[in-house]
């Protein structure tokens, strides 16, 4: 592995072998060189040259100077963006950064490699650094029922055959933010880890699932909205018990938990 090494009061940059620590090669870039960068694949650097107002290209396999791009006056520091294809270089004298354009840098072509925006900015600008900013996003309310179907003798089905009935149980979602729904958001049901369905929120934010019925001790449904770029994500609990007897318990929270992030466990509202 090499290092680039710029000298402020000299006109060139040593190569330094970081495995003996010695200078193997220096590269003549032009008068006062100051910041240097190494675009993500390492073929390239980019050296900001104060005195002649321009930043030098350096192939970093054979460290020979490839081209030079004029910038704004008095370059000092020197940024490539994550994917290669722009650089970053603050102008301390005239109180502006430059944009690089370096998507065709696989050779460089001094009719690409060319600055395509100054950006002004505060005075004497010096350090400039690449970082990704994450937009805040909204907040989400998932809430969970459960519906159970009434036998002929008006009784529940899932009271009278338990966890379901003949026709299982069907999982209601609502999805909100801000307090209206939110439509076209997929919703995943699950039990114990295993997933029954991902469902689609309509226009009044619901989806919906239809489940087999369980005669375990204990069945807990969860819905769960992974987010996106614009809402976090949310999600939703409902449990129901047997007794001792093995006859199903009323349903412990029949309307779901709403988990917001950051705040404790509240009941949902109704829906």
């Amino acid at each position: 592995m090499h290092e680039l090494v710029s000298f402020a009061f000299g006109d060139d940059v040593s190569v330094i072998d970081t495995a003996t620590n010695t200078v193997i090669d220096t590269i003549n870039v032009g008068a006062t060189p100051q910041g240097v960068a190494i675009t993500p694949d390492g073929t390239r650097a980019y050296i900001a040259d104060r005195a002649m107002d321009r930043v030098a290209v350096v192939d970093t396999a054979t460290n020979t100077l490839l081209t030079t791009i004029p910038v704004g006056d008095g370059p000092q520091e020197v940024a490539v963006t994550p994917d290669g294809t722009r650089v970053y270089v603050t102008n301390l004298d005239s109180d502006d950064v430059s944009v690089i354009d370096t998507a065709t840098n696989t050779v460089i072509d001094t009719a690409t490699n060319t600055v395509v925006d100054t950006v002004p900015v505060g005075d004497g600008p010096v350090g400039v650094a690449i970082g990704t900013v994450t937009e805040e996003r909204t907040p989400t309310r998932l809430t969970l029922r459960l519906e159970k179907k009434k036998g002929k003798d008006g009784k529940d089905a899932l009271d009278v055959l338990g966890g379901g009935g003949r026709n299982g149980l069907t999982l209601k979602a609502k999805l909100t933010a801000e307090g209206e729904p939110l439509a076209d958001k997929p919703i995943e049901f699950t039990t114990d880890s295993i997933s029954l369905c991902t469902e689609s929120t309509d226009s009044r934010g619901k989806a919906t699932c239809k489940v087999p019925r369980s005669r375990a001790d204990e069945t807990c449904y969860t819905v769960t909205f992974a987010g996106d770029d614009t809402y976090e994500p949310s999600t939703a609990t409902v449990c129901r018990f047997n007794g001792s007897s093995g006859e199903p318990s009323e349903l412990e929270g029949p309307e779901g938990l709403s988990v917001i992030p950051g705040q404790a466990l509240t009941p949902a509202a109704s829906t």
